[in-house]
């Protein structure tokens, strides 16, 4: 900030129309400032003018003030702002909006509670459209993610960061609520829909958790889940992991029970189990997170049949027919297919089997995929050999 705004009292007299400060006891304990509050931040249709009785207070706990105040649903400020934000978030238009101003923002009155896309319903006009990859990790999410973003008006990202930040899954025991879930989730949408695109999005592994929460807030979010085959997922967790020295999905304090394992930022980013057997093997936890992640898959995908679609890992990345079925349901416009090489590809027939299901094949395409296969073929051939004179 610059220098010369030394406090807030400065700051609202350069920007009345911006800030207000209230009286914490005051705004949580009249009705008349509540509601000048809600006004000030443009909520539209507030569905919660609750009045705390005179025993509450901000600065206590909430178990005071749920102890002093029982029939309140919001028994902390913070709880009660985090409620508010997602009104909030969920109201205001994009940013791009041209009739969004600074000052006076019209929102139109939404209902939150009925929100829940319809199985039949479109892409609000005039509204971002969402997407949000998942999948295990280990499957092809960063390659979706890079032929998304070869799309015209696109900005979609694989977890920037690195990893999962305040979108924890499981944090050393700690799992957040559905309250903190939806708050957080709110958020994370918030964010999403600032970025310069028409499609905007993001794939990472941990969002599984708070795909309900996303759908539930904006009723332009669409959900891809890439499922790759179960085996070389294990195998691809089993050689990164160990490469890492990492066993995401047990607590820190039984890491000692697996050899070379050390604790690590991103196992928050991971569920946590609990194995009846010491030590446990990386086959057996990552089977058992596989299999417990598609089966929430496959719950959500039978909530949301028309919100939430599966993808075979190998199919969606080099087979183009089923990329044109994901770009229209994204409703991308003139889209970008793109060939990509099957790695379990043996011999060139194989590689480029995928074109020829094509009814009208594509030269250009086939060309490539058969340089890419020679060079592929040769680095395996360089690989080999350098292995043979180590050896």
């Amino acid at each position: 900030h610059p220098p010369q705004y030394t406090t807030l009292e400065t700051l609202k007299f350069e920007f009345p129309k911006r800030i207000q400060i209230y009286n914490s006891k005051e705004i949580f304990g009249k009705k008349k400032q509540m509601s000048d509050l809600l006004k000030f931040l443009h909520v539209p249709k507030p569905w919660n003018l609750e009045v705390f009785s005179p025993g509450w207070h901000p600065s206590h706990s909430a178990a005071e003030n749920k102890a002093k105040v029982p029939h309140t649903s919001h028994p902390s400020a913070q709880e009660y702002l985090a409620s508010l934000a997602l009104g909030i978030i969920s109201t205001l238009p994009d940013i791009d909006d041209p009739k969004l101003d600074l000052d006076v923002v019209s929102s139109p009155e939404i209902n939150i509670s009925s929100s829940l896309p319809k199985e039949t319903e479109p892409f609000l006009p005039g509204k971002k459209r969402v997407v949000v990859g998942v999948g295990t990790g280990r499957c092809g999410t960063s390659s979706l993610v890079t032929l998304l973003s070869k799309q015209p008006d696109t900005n979609v990202t694989h977890h920037p960061g690195g990893d999962c930040i305040e979108m924890e899954w499981n944090n050393n025991g700690f799992v957040p609520d559905e309250f903190r879930r939806r708050m957080l989730a709110g958020l994370y949408l918030y964010k999403l829909r600032h970025r310069d695109a028409s499609l905007v999005g993001d794939a990472a592994p941990w969002l599984l958790p708070y795909l309900e929460h996303f759908i539930d807030l904006d009723p332009n979010v669409r959900v891809v889940v890439l499922q790759r085959n179960r085996t070389d997922t294990i195998r691809s967790f089993e050689r990164w992991f160990a490469k890492e020295k990492r066993f995401p999905w047990i607590l820190n304090s039984e890491q000692t029970k697996v050899p070379d394992a050390e604790p690590n930022r991103n196992d928050k980013c991971f569920p946590k189990y609990n194995f009846s057997f010491s030590p446990p093997t990386f086959e057996t936890a990552a089977s058992r997170y596989y299999d417990d992640y598609y089966r929430q898959v496959d719950d959500l995908k039978a909530k949301f049949p028309k919100v939430v679609q599966l993808y075979d890992s190998y199919e969606i990345l080099n087979n183009i027919k089923l990329q044109m079925e994901l770009f229209e349901f994204l409703n991308i416009i003139n889209p970008k297919a793109q060939f990509v090489i099957d790695p379990k590809a043996t011999d060139l027939a194989a590689a480029i089997t995928t074109s020829r299901s094509i009814q009208r094949r594509n030269a250009e395409i086939e060309s490539r995929a058969r340089q890419i296969f020679e060079l592929r073929k040769s680095r395996a051939l360089r690989h080999q050999l350098g292995k043979h004179k180590q050896s």
